[in-house]
């Protein structure tokens, strides 16, 4: 994975697949927060990324600066596209 961290991933991505008919395929996109134990999961609906000025305000309200810089590990887009998952690089 490219050295990249969270905000940054998330502004330059293209979440926007779509099928032949150009419906909208991807609906969520969801990020894990790993803390001890478990594996927390924000979920964003895909319509809230229409511009990035949107994002960065979103995510700012949603997400601190400490998960905002963490580096990605890796994503992956569901068997029917429609989740688009992100893990985050251990913080510790």
């Amino acid at each position: 994975m490219e050295d990249v961290n969270l905000e940054e991933f998330l502004l330059k991505y293209d979440f926007r697949i779509t099928k032949e008919n150009n419906t909208l395929l991807t609906r969520v996109i969801r990020i894990c927060l790993d803390t001890p134990e478990e594996n927390d999961w924000i979920y964003f609906g895909v319509y809230y990324f229409d511009s990035e000025e949107k994002i960065r305000k979103r995510l700012r309200l949603i997400l601190n600066e400490k998960v905002l810089k963490q580096k990605i590990s890796h994503y992956y887009y569901d068997e029917n596209r429609e989740i688009f998952s992100i893990y985050l690089e251990d913080s510790n």
